[in-house]
């Protein structure tokens, strides 16, 4: 059998820990002495190990492999601007914790719990990043269709748990008296704006062409062989497909939002992308794996330069 570059990185369990370890120290030394700058690494660090922990919880790639949470942290460290201390880091750790605990409310009739927790710790990551609630209703819908498991019940648990948070707050500002809370809702803190073109610098429109253009690619490729996967990891790559046309429209109408908005976008599109490039087949695959790392290479060093 051949030598396969592809398959020798996206199955060797020293790919993840390499290319975190690699990650950090550009991500560092880019201002080792900013406390802020550690704060937003740690805090991608828990995002990376949530994404590690949903792939095999979900059972997203069927191959012993930990390319969804490399892809991920690939893309944040070639996503230069997406490196300095951000709330919405905060909110994008918040989401795919959700959907680590929505995964459990596959096919339970009797999931109001755990749809409570995964919708709660949406309103937890709305605190950091308001637009986090458009995505509800894709949730809803998959809940609904992908996971067979909404109810009155589980519907009543999911509205609750989005507001807990809320409710929380207003009774500690009432008792406080203090109405000043960055946590109360503001009213610039959701403003429609239409996506412009124009209105990006070269390193996000490099970051965002390369990334629509490989979630794109891994759509076709799975369109094209859904069928090798079981059923049940077909229904949780559905969802994220379901949430990546959510995020898509909050690019198009939340423009001054780019950069959080991104950020969701990496964390939806690393398990697709990292199930493209574990699973994709063809006389070559290793070229054109090894033209994947090249591109992430140069879009590196340019949103960079």
């Amino acid at each position: 059998m051949p030598f396969s570059l592809r398959y020798a990185i996206t199955t060797s369990p020293a790919t993840l820990p390499t290319t975190a370890i690699v990650g950090s120290m550009i991500w560092l030394l880019g201002g080792l002495g900013e406390g802020m700058r550690w704060a937003a690494w740690f805090v991608t660090l828990l995002t990376m190990l949530a994404i590690m922990d949903w792939n095999s919880r979900a059972t997203l790639i069927r191959q012993r492999t930990r390319m969804a949470s490399t892809s991920f942290i690939a893309l944040l460290t070639a996503l230069a601007f997406l490196e300095p201390w951000d709330r919405s880091m905060l909110a994008a750790l918040c989401y795919v914790v959700a959907h680590i605990v929505f995964s459990y409310c596959y096919q339970d009739a009797k999931c109001q719990g755990k749809a409570y927790h995964a919708f709660l710790l949406l309103g937890i990551g709305s605190f950091f990043f308001r637009p986090v609630l458009f995505l509800l209703p894709f949730f809803i819908i998959s809940l609904a269709i992908q996971f067979r498991a909404l109810t009155w019940r589980s519907l009543a648990a999911s509205v609750l748990g989005v507001l807990t948070p809320y409710w929380l707050v207003v009774l500690w500002c009432t008792a406080t008296g203090d109405w000043q809370a960055d946590l109360l809702w503001r009213a610039d803190d959701i403003t429609l704006s239409w996506f412009s073109w124009n209105a990006l610098d070269g390193p996000r429109r490099a970051a965002l062409l390369f990334t629509l253009l490989y979630v794109g690619i891994a759509l076709v490729d799975y369109i094209r062989t859904y069928y090798q996967d079981k059923f049940r990891t077909r229904m949780f790559i559905y969802t994220i497909m379901l949430q990546l046309v959510g995020i898509g429209l909050m690019l198009l109408v939340l423009s001054k939002d780019f950069d959080s908005t991104m950020r969701l976008l990496c964390c939806c599109a690393a398990p697709l992308i990292g199930h493209h490039l574990s699973l994709a087949r063809g006389r070559f695959v290793n070229w054109y794996f090894s033209a994947t790392l090249l591109l992430l290479l140069f879009l590196t060093i340019y949103t960079r330069m």
